[in-house]
């Protein structure tokens, strides 16, 4: 069989849905009610997606000593399509609030410290696991001077946006992650120049303080980072989208099954004719996907069950552990040697019990870690108020 045919993935996809089905019924848990149901239960499958995209670069690494993108339009469309949809769900959810801004303000404050207590703790645990398994690899012994040891750490630390150096001079991290910190500087980018598009093109009002920070931060990323611009195409088409819900007749019309067709034809014509989505053909393609989507299309249903909803809970923590896990599987659960003479379907099967695995450590992070902390924002906000006089 071939390494690169579609069918491999479905047994770990099947795994994934299994055990989130299982987890409900054991838990009783529910996916919580929110505006947007079919973007809900269309996060679950892109990070997902995502981790069949990296489980593949690992398949030919392991074979060629190569990191490179799979030699298969799917398996390529897997992570671009799904972090280019991660980025137009975000700028459609925050340019919203924009947009509302003459019927409700924007709390700056309020959406900073929701971003933080949304996307740090589970960062953390996912650096901290990274860390580890550096210092193990590097028999627990620091070969760097402590300054520029902290130094490194700090930098991976503030997701990656002031750099991502070699930890301990050694080239384990990038690895361990998969690279995955990537698309947080993009993220971060738009959250950080909120206040500035707010205030030109919305008319918002931004606290001058809130306004200076935001400005050198944006700076401070521009100057570490080399941005590709095409990536800011997909928040435009958030941008498009939040625009398009205000609608009535739009929204009237959006959830017929034609329009479920079309965005399934849009995706799949991506995938067919383009080898990367990172092009404005592909890109306009998986734009009107994304569009009907929020509108409230559901794809026949299959975003808004409760399976698909309740996996996109931890989209998150899919999406930032899934790296480490393959690489503790593969380098010391299997160990490279072992993983790379198996036959193409048993190293599937692997990856599929991978699913499993992670799966469960999601849903523990989640609940135990990641929920609590989004639960804590009005606390914090409140703090920081009578911290400032404000």
């Amino acid at each position: 069989m071939s390494p690169t045919s579609p069918f491999l993935v479905l047994p770990a996809l099947a795994m994934a849905l299994l055990t989130t089905k299982l987890f409900i019924k054991l838990s009783g848990k529910k996916p919580p009610l929110v505006q947007y149901v079919a973007i809900d239960g269309l996060r679950g499958y892109l990070a997902f997606f995502v981790f069949l995209h990296h489980a593949s670069f690992w398949y030919f690494y392991l074979h060629t000593n190569v990191w490179a993108e799979p030699p298969s339009h799917m398996y390529v469309h897997f992570g671009g399509m799904s972090v280019s949809l991660f980025f137009m769900i975000t700028g459609f959810l925050f340019f919203q609030k924009l947009i509302n801004n003459n019927k409700k303000p924007v709390d700056w404050v309020r959406l900073f410290v929701s971003r933080v207590l949304r996307l740090y703790p589970v960062y953390l645990i996912a650096i901290l696991f990274g860390f580890l398994i550096v210092l193990s690899l590097s028999q627990w012994k620091i070969n760097d001077r402590p300054i520029p040891f902290l130094h490194e750490i700090f930098q991976w630390s503030a997701f990656t946006v002031v750099g991502k150096p070699p930890i301990n001079h050694t080239t384990y991290m990038d690895f361990i992650t998969a690279g995955v910190t990537w698309t947080l500087i993009y993220e971060w980018l738009f959250y950080l120049s909120l206040p500035i598009i707010g205030l030109v093109f919305f008319r918002a009002r931004v606290n001058v303080i809130i306004l200076l920070l935001s400005i050198f931060l944006v700076f401070l990323v521009y100057k570490y980072n080399l941005l590709k611009p095409i990536n800011f195409y997909s928040f435009g088409a958030g941008l498009l989208a939040a625009f398009l819900v205000k609608w009535k007749r739009f929204i009237t019309i959006i959830h017929k099954k034609i329009y479920s067709a079309i965005a399934i034809l849009c995706l799949a014509a991506a995938v067919y004719f383009f080898e990367t989505p990172y092009e404005i053909f592909p890109l306009t393609l998986i734009a009107i996907a994304f569009i009907i989507i929020a509108g409230g299309n559901n794809l026949f249903g299959l975003l808004s069950n409760k399976v698909s909803r309740t996996m996109g809970q931890i989209s998150y923590p899919l999406y930032l552990l899934h790296p480490i896990l393959l690489f503790v599987t593969f380098r010391f659960v299997l160990g490279f040697d072992e993983t790379v003479h198996q036959p193409v379907y048993i190293y599937w099967l692997i990856v599929s019990v991978c699913a499993f695995a992670l799966v469960l450590i999601c849903f523990a992070i989640h609940y135990f870690i990641e929920l609590p902390c989004m639960k804590a924002t009005e606390k914090v906000t409140a703090a920081i108020r009578k911290r400032i006089g404000k």
